[in-house]
């Protein structure tokens, strides 16, 4: 596999730049001078952004459009530099060895640039290498004696998709244009890839890209995305996925469970964070007004009316405010805040798993295993259904509420005097009972504390938020997705 000298040029470049290229530890200056710095890997991701058409090097005089810099810093642009050079792969040029140093540079590259939140948008269209180019030719190349390719491609999907994940504010876009370019085919097409009983790493890869893909459900353009690309699916490989006896047929069938959840919503959920706010409508729940209003200093709650955030502030956000508002400001820096329509989405998600469920008798019957009702008054119990990944699963644990209070503590928007009070609420209504809830958004984790109010059969006569915290882990950074084998 040839470079031009060029590309080598650019290649070395990256052992030799500043390390200093975030901006939350960079002065303007510094940031001015890593914005220059970093240029050349935005010319050298146009190497990677291939076209399958083009066989040769092509001269490209002028500047692609993904690549011109965001307007706000249009008085940095540097003088147009000279003509830069497309690499393409040769007619014949079908090693998987060639394919994996692709990705390797691919993932170095990613990586480099990501740490400049100005750069995201500039990184979103290298997601053209995953489908245009990789994975035709590893298809070829799984026709031949080596047994890498199925392989290489899993990991390489799934490392886009992380990739996305991290990128929180874009992601849900990045997503999109994934979808609208054959990806969500691509998944399905290796998940039902045949492999020897003893070796089962593609379709494991391939259940992880599925989660991934589905952790952006809330968005309504990645749902709407979502049913444009599985109406242009075959019948024949829905019929392979709904087969029965097909292997993988049971965690196919919970993919195609939660994205009914997602989209079964008779109406919108009533956007209120007063735990009274039940209350005063007698378990009925009303017609959602027009704009739910947050408040006006911290933005982190919203309610449904001037009444109930009267009372809400009374007796629990005067507490809780300054902090919040201070933990905003930082959320919203590193991209992690997460819209009050999307985590009502998710509440209201919970309340249809609760209702099409069987776990209402479930967790009547281990309340009443309990030693005594009185045990229950004074240590009420959350049943908690913390996953890992995007899919609905079922509650997987009962655990004492000072153990549930331990794990919250430690994520964003803590607010005891908010956890105490729907402690409190437990304690004062007999058969109110604390649900917990972790919902995957991409690469963030939102755990909602709700109250319910069960009968034993399916019915929820009272359901409301408590608590909602933010969690984040930066999956685009495990080991376990390395390209190359071990």
């Amino acid at each position: 596999m040839e470079l031009s000298s060029r590309a080598v040029g650019f290649c070395a470049t990256l052992f030799i730049l500043p390390s200093s290229t975030s901006p939350s530890s960079s002065s303007p200056s510094q940031k001015i001078s890593a914005m220059d710095s970093t240029r050349p890997f935005l010319y050298l991701l146009q190497f990677l952004v291939i076209n399958e058409t083009s066989r040769s090097f092509a001269p490209r005089p002028n500047r692609p459009s993904f690549l011109q810099p965001p307007s706000t810093h249009s008085s940095l642009q540097p003088p147009r530099p000279g003509p830069v050079y497309e690499y393409t792969f040769k007619a014949n040029d079908d090693d998987p060895n060639n394919l994996v140093q692709h990705l390797v540079l691919l993932e170095t590259i990613l990586d480099f640039i990501s740490l400049d939140a100005r750069l995201k948008m500039a990184t979103c269209s290298t997601h053209r290498f995953v489908p245009t180019v990789l994975c035709p030719r590893s298809r070829r190349c799984a026709g031949s004696e080596s047994s890498l390719a199925p392989t290489h491609l899993a990991r390489s999907m799934l490392f886009t998709l992380l990739w996305v994940k991290r990128h929180r504010l874009h992601g849900p876009q990045i997503m999109v244009q994934l979808l609208g370019m054959g990806l969500w085919r691509l998944v399905l097409e290796l998940y039902l890839e045949e492999e020897p009983l003893e070796d089962r790493r593609v379709r494991v890869i391939m259940a992880e890209c599925l989660d991934a893909v589905l952790s952006f459900l809330p968005s309504r353009r990645v749902k709407a995305a979502l049913v444009t690309a599985g109406r242009a699916v075959p019948k024949q490989l829905h019929d392979r996925l709904d087969d029965p006896g097909f292997s993988g047929h049971e965690f196919w069938d919970r993919c195609v469970s939660t994205i009914g959840i997602h989209e079964s919503f008779e109406r919108p959920p009533v956007m209120c964070c007063n735990l009274r706010h039940l209350d005063k409508t007698h378990g009925r729940t009303p017609a959602p007004l027009p704009e739910p209003k947050a408040c006006s200093r911290c933005l982190c709650v919203v309610y449904c009316s001037t009444e109930c955030q009267t009372e809400d502030w009374l007796a629990i956000h005067r507490f809780e405010c300054d902090v919040f508002r201070s933990e905003r400001k930082e959320v919203q820096e590193e991209d992690l805040w997460i819209r009050h329509a999307t985590r009502f989405h998710f509440l209201r998600v919970a309340q249809i798993y609760l209702r099409e469920s069987n776990i209402n008798k479930e967790m009547l019957q281990r309340e009443k295993m309990s030693e005594s009702s009185s045990d229950i008054l004074v240590n009420p119990t959350v049943h908690t259904a913390f996953s890992e990944n995007a899919l609905i699963h079922p509650f997987n644990e009962v655990a004492p509420a000072s153990q549930v209070r331990g794990r919250l503590e430690k994520l964003r928007f803590w607010s005891a005097k908010r956890f105490d009070a729907v402690v409190a609420a437990v304690r004062e209504r007999e058969g109110l009972s604390m649900v917990a809830f972790r919902f995957q958004y991409g690469a963030l984790a939102l755990h909602v504390l709700c109250l319910a109010e069960l009968d034993g059969n399916t019915s929820v006569h009272r359901f409301s938020v408590g608590t909602v915290q933010i969690e984040y882990k930066d999956e685009a950074s495990r080991r376990d997705v390395t390209i190359v084998d071990e």
